[in-house]
């Protein structure tokens, strides 16, 4: 943190998004600079320690203007802090996730997408649930992609039904959500998830637990919600969209004007009125700070 301090030149506005920098932003606010906390995560979840818990936990009273980037960001820490931050939501490159003309080489076959990472990703819950739906469909081939940086223990992958893509680029990765029916995402916590949001620009239709997705998903309409750790229920609702064509068709349709919406030119509107809301209030209560 010390170095990063001493790295930092005199600026108008110190940008953090991680609890270290905030930390470093606070600090730097000593020349007059305007501190500016964009957070991406209810942190504290991530660390079992005691002690990292404090150390993020206090960022959240630090004297910083600060912004969540989801309504679930936002609610949490009204809880711990009692203030509602204005919320500033991510965007998706729509340059690059927009929906490829793929060649399935079989039609008849379900695709379904995923990330493939540890911790509150679930993976092992999107594998059983597909398992199970396999089971109930034994006349039909479906085919779950995982992507991620490496194949998750517990899963048999076989490069036939159960694949993983490692390290894919967006340009990629966009191809496989162009080429899949479905998009699963079955955490416990998000902040503000992309991957349903991607899958959604590439006409993918997206089943998807609540967290962190409240700012665009819409029960029913743009996607099917289901209950975080509820294997049965994603099944339920995995073998729902195989069977009903015409519910896929609606999630996907209105899943395409939903991405619509989260692009950057929108999305840098709201940051930059809300630079010019932490310039208004930090650089006045400097000034007469310095008066005093």
């Amino acid at each position: 943190m010390k170095k990063l301090h001493d790295m930092i030149p005199k600026v108008d506005i110190n940008v953090a998004t991680f609890s270290p920098t905030a930390y470093v932003a606070s600090w730097k606010s000593i020349d007059g600079s305007t501190p500016f906390y964009h957070m991406q995560h209810l942190e504290t979840i991530m660390f079992s320690n005691p002690l990292m818990k404090k150390f993020i936990l206090d960022t959240y009273f630090l004297p910083i203007y600060k912004v969540a980037n989801s309504k679930w960001l936002q609610q949490k820490l009204r809880l711990i802090v009692g203030t509602e931050f204005p919320i500033l939501n991510p965007a998706i490159e729509h340059d690059i996730f927009y929906r490829r003309n793929v060649y399935k080489q079989d039609s008849r076959n379900i695709n379904i997408i995923a990330l493939g990472k540890g911790g509150w990703k679930n993976t092992i819950g999107i594998y059983n649930a597909v398992n199970l739906v396999r089971s109930k469909l034994p006349n039909k081939k479906i085919i779950l992609h995982f992507f991620g940086q490496r194949p998750i223990n517990g899963i048999k992958f076989d490069n036939r039904e159960t694949i993983f893509h490692k390290n894919l680029s967006d340009d990629q990765l966009a191809e496989l959500y162009s080429n899949s029916d479905i998009q699963v995402t079955f955490s416990t916590a998000e902040s503000f998830p992309l991957p349903p949001l991607e899958a959604m620009a590439c006409g993918s239709a997206v089943i998807t637990t609540p967290y962190g997705t409240e700012d665009y998903v819409i029960d029913g309409l743009n996607a099917l919600i289901v209950e975080p750790n509820n294997v049965e229920m994603l099944a339920d609702k995995i073998r729902l969209l195989i069977e009903d064509e015409e519910l896929r068709q609606k999630l996907i349709e209105n899943g395409f004007k939903t991405a619509s919406k989260f692009n950057y030119p929108e999305q840098t509107k709201i940051l930059i009125e809300q630079f010019k809301q932490a310039l208004n209030r930090y650089q006045n209560s400097y000034v007469k700070e310095m008066q005093l």
